[in-house]
């Protein structure tokens, strides 16, 4: 998986729409730039480098006030620290480290550490105290969990239910707990079969970033466009059709697909 590195005026490229580079500046770049092309007139912001190896990816587009690119080698890392200049910018990675040309040379920059602030503090000392109530609990359940072996048929009512309630005389409280819980997971999930997480739930079109018809970015950085989308195919991995400029087609799944939408 890649890295993305921006070129931002901000410290910080999750900060850049409060100090944005404007679009009209990155095109006029573009357009006075002998080395950059905007491939698609219908996205002016989305440039290609063309100083680079012909199988390495070397785009850049503008997003929420920040140029961003994905993976950049050596020569295309010294071009944005160029380009950067010229926006008044810098360049920084998704972590905040700043990326520095001297003498010809790359160097990455990590992120200055910081102290945590006093929320931070205060709330890693609330982990370390425990409450007196919890005090209280575990002084009356350790010596019960110590003393006897627990049969298995109480363990199991204890850990579904909680503890026995002192005045029961009986096993129905504990019945009517039981019923209670099973109503309320019925009507919260359904029948058990047919419970799913977020994980193993199939993608349905409504999740997709995009729709048919609009035009993505490839993992490459290779413009496309949407011609189809069935997240239920290929028994629930999905599968989403593209076509390149130049008339090729290609699929991916709706899993995985790794498709972003393009801005104008």
């Amino acid at each position: 998986m890649g890295r993305d590195v921006y070129i931002t005026r901000a410290a910080h490229p999750a900060h850049g729409a409060q100090t944005p580079i404007p679009q009209e500046a990155w095109r006029d770049i573009i357009r006075d730039d002998p080395e950059l092309h905007a491939p698609d007139e219908a996205y002016p912001s989305y440039a290609v480098w063309s100083g680079g190896a012909a199988d390495v990816p070397t785009w850049i587009d503008w997003a929420d006030g920040n140029l961003f690119t994905r993976s950049p080698h050596g020569r295309f890392l010294r071009k944005l620290a160029r380009l950067a200049e010229l926006l008044d910018a810098g360049v920084f990675d998704e972590n905040g480290a700043a990326y520095r040309v001297e003498s010809g040379e790359v160097t990455r920059v990590a992120p200055p550490s910081r102290a945590p602030g006093p929320i931070a503090r205060e709330s890693a000392e609330a982990e370390r105290r425990i409450s007196p109530e919890l005090e209280d609990i575990l002084a009356e359940v350790e010596p019960a969990l110590t003393d006897r072996p627990v049969p298995p048929e109480e363990l199991s009512s204890e850990i579904l239910f909680g503890p026995k309630p002192r005045n029961a005389t009986d096993e129905h409280e504990i019945a009517a707990a039981a019923a209670d819980l099973h109503a309320d997971a019925s009507f919260a999930t359904g029948p058990e079969e047919t419970m799913t997480t977020e994980s193993d739930a199939p993608a349905t079109g409504g999740s997709m970033p995009f729709r048919v018809g609009q035009r993505v970015r490839t993992d490459w950085g290779r413009p496309a466009t949407v011609i189809s989308i069935d997240c239920d195919a290929e028994m629930g991995l999905g599968r989403i059709e593209i076509r390149y400029d130049d008339g090729r087609v290609a699929a991916t799944d709706c899993v995985s697909h790794g498709l972003v939408p393009l801005r104008s």
